[in-house]
């Protein structure tokens, strides 16, 4: 068996939402609460579809596997440039974050930093077709001549995310947005990998069938985990904790609150207590972005590749709102991004957000606004605390008004002073307020 302690940690990792493992298993009846071969990569796929937690955006997956830095030598990871506007290659430690090596490079990287191998051109460097190839190593030595390399495993020890995992795993996520196929067609041209141990063994993994990934969520220990792990307050306080700003400002969200942040991101995000017969309006000059779900030449005059506004509960495990919407079941999720947001000419985008029994009251109103969308409160959660946030994906470097510039969290006067005119105004008023001023009248009534 390759990698035997993998093996068990495969077992415990089966059958969780965002951790969702799947490799295949021993024919043997007994499955692996203990036992399962490592015969392939990315075991996880998560999506909106999969799993509503942790903040998720509907216009992304995250294809994650599990592996050991104390067996692990080398990991090389060999794929093509997707037909997407982004992707990452980023490893995260036991404690669900990213870390750098002793000489500071994080471990992450980014599509349009990934360098091609002989005889492949990079879309996100050059115009061409995507398809090419690139080879991207980790290793904890200082390998000479080894292009798109990233550490392979913390520098000190972490406290694992799940305490039923060894301190010594790590997780290596491919991360996408906006395929131009859909997210079913990158399924075939996940990335292999090559991985060797400390004893010279080396073993290439292909992606995982959906049979493998069916089949280890099936065990014993995979389902136990699930439980234990719906259970627990994960992450323990939701970003500021009991120290979160008052209601209806807009601060910069601490990534480490959250598991498996992305390194190209950040969040300015703002609270507020849904209420019946109430509206909340958000409004913001919104960034340019990248265009269309291929690649573009980054950055393009570009100031940031993408952007989404997303209304989340602000409990464990931090969903997207979601609820049905009229007689015929249509489900709507609070996440818009910048190929569905209405904007107007002068790149504006306003937010409207009720619960689903009072956006007929609004409709009215709201179909005579220029340049506005309609988000769900969640009915679910009633009076729970909500949280509308700003993503703001990968900046152009001469960007300074970005999320990601802004070097204090939880503090909506640091954001305000990096963001500029593109800090988000927010207000809550009553639907009789709304309706007869609008959204300028619902944004000074707070």
């Amino acid at each position: 068996m390759f990698f035997p302690r993998l093996a068990a940690l495969a077992a415990s990792l089966a059958g969780v939402g965002l951790l969702a493992t799947s490799v295949p298993v021993s024919a043997a009846p007994s499955l692996a609460s203990e036992r399962a071969t490592v015969e392939c990569a990315w075991w996880v796929e998560t999506s909106m579809q999969t799993t509503n937690v942790l903040y998720p955006d509907t216009a992304a997956a995250y294809w994650t596997m599990p592996y050991l830095t104390d067996e692990a030598e080398l990991i090389e990871v060999n794929g093509v440039y997707l037909d997407a506007r982004y992707f990452a290659i980023q490893a995260y430690g036991a404690d669900a974050q990213l870390f750098e090596s002793p000489a500071g490079q994080e471990s992450a990287i980014a599509d349009f930093q990934i360098q091609p191998n002989a005889g492949s051109v990079n879309p996100w460097d050059t115009p061409a077709q995507p398809g090419g190839s690139w080879t991207v190593t980790l290793s904890d030595a200082p390998l000479v001549g080894v292009k798109n390399l990233l550490p392979l495993s913390p520098q000190g020890a972490v406290e694992p995310l799940i305490r039923e995992i060894p301190a010594t795993t790590a997780f290596l996520m491919i991360r996408v947005y906006l395929p131009a196929e859909g997210f079913s067609a990158l399924r075939p041209l996940l990335p292999e990998v090559t991985i060797t141990d400390r004893g010279g063994i080396v073993r290439t993994l292909e992606p995982c069938s959906p049979t493998q990934r069916k089949a280890l969520a099936a065990t014993k220990d995979g389902k136990a985990l699930a439980q234990a792990l719906k259970s627990r307050n994960t992450p323990p306080s939701a970003d500021c904790g009991d120290s979160c700003p008052p209601e209806l400002e807009f601060f910069k969200v601490g990534s480490s609150a959250t598991p498996f942040p992305n390194a190209n991101s950040a969040y300015v995000g703002a609270l507020f207590t849904p209420a019946q017969g109430k509206v909340v309006v958000a409004r913001a000059v919104m960034p340019t972005t990248s265009t269309g779900e291929s690649p573009e030449v980054w950055p393009g005059g570009r100031q940031l590749r993408y952007w989404s506004i997303c209304n989340y509960v602000h409990r464990a495990p931090f969903p997207a709102v979601e609820t049905v919407l009229g007689g015929n079941g249509k489900k709507v999720v609070g996440c818009t991004n910048d190929t569905t947001t209405a904007v107007s000419a002068s790149g504006t985008a306003t937010l409207v957000l009720s619960f689903p029994a009072d956006k007929k009251a609004i409709n009215k109103r709201l179909t005579r606004m220029k340049a506005a969308t309609w988000l769900p409160m969640s009915p679910r959660y009633g009076t729970t605390q909500e949280l509308l946030a700003f993503r703001n994906m990968l900046p152009n470097s001469s960007f300074a008004q970005s999320a990601t510039n802004i070097p204090t969290t939880g503090n909506p006067e640091a954001a305000k002073e990096v963001m500029g005119r593109f800090y988000p105004q927010i207000g809550m008023c009553s639907i009789k307020t709304f309706l007869k001023s609008g959204a300028t009248g619902c944004l000074s009534s707070s």
